[in-house]
């Protein structure tokens, strides 16, 4: 577990931390982290509505022109 190892935590929240100093409008913003009382590490991150990209693929074949839209956002 991540909270018995103190390596595994730190980077846990260093890696929050550089999230949080990134604002870009198609990545999640992280707005708070750091130690629960009981030691466990966590970050919080704004909550979005809509579907998942895995849902979308899932659903079934995309026209080219929302393919090349998404592909260009994740690039």
């Amino acid at each position: 577990m991540i909270q018995r190892d103190p390596g595994a935590a730190q980077k846990f929240l260093r890696e929050a931390r550089t999230a949080a100093r990134v604002r870009h409008q198609n990545i999640v913003d992280v707005v708070d982290f750091g130690y629960l009382p009981d030691g466990r590490p966590y970050f919080v991150m704004e909550l979005l509505e809509g579907q998942s990209l895995a849902d979308l693929v899932a659903a079934g074949p995309l026209p080219p022109g929302d393919v090349v839209m998404i592909a260009r956002q994740l690039a």
